[in-house]
């Protein structure tokens, strides 16, 4: 028997889960052209990840009520816009920006 994988397994039993964790995600000066190409492809990977939700829950019942995700693919994409519109004035003043993303996990339920 391997001594040390129970020993990992005993570690990881022990541990408990907080309700909410807090992580700095981002933290970088970037120019607003930088910062523009890494908010857009977060954008484009949470919208995209709604759609195949959406597309998911109706595959499975296309009675199912998909407007969960429609509505939050239309605020994503409003949120896109005003970001974008943000750095785009940021870029005409020619400066940077700092972006600090901050991730919070919650266990649900």
């Amino acid at each position: 028997m391997d001594l040390e994988k129970v020993d990992n397994q005993n570690k990881i039993s022990e541990l408990s889960v907080d309700t909410e964790e807090s992580v700095e995600f981002i933290n970088i000066q970037l120019t607003s052209s930088e910062a523009t190409d890494m908010l857009w492809d977060m954008f484009d990977n949470a919208i995209n990840f709604c759609n195949v939700q959406r597309l998911r829950q109706w595959v499975g019942n296309h009675n199912a009520d998909t407007s969960y995700y429609t509505d939050k693919m239309a605020d994503l994409s409003s949120k896109k816009t005003m970001i974008k519109e943000y750095l785009k004035q940021v870029e005409l003043q020619g400066q940077s920006v700092k972006l600090k993303i901050e991730l919070n996990i919650e266990i649900a339920g």
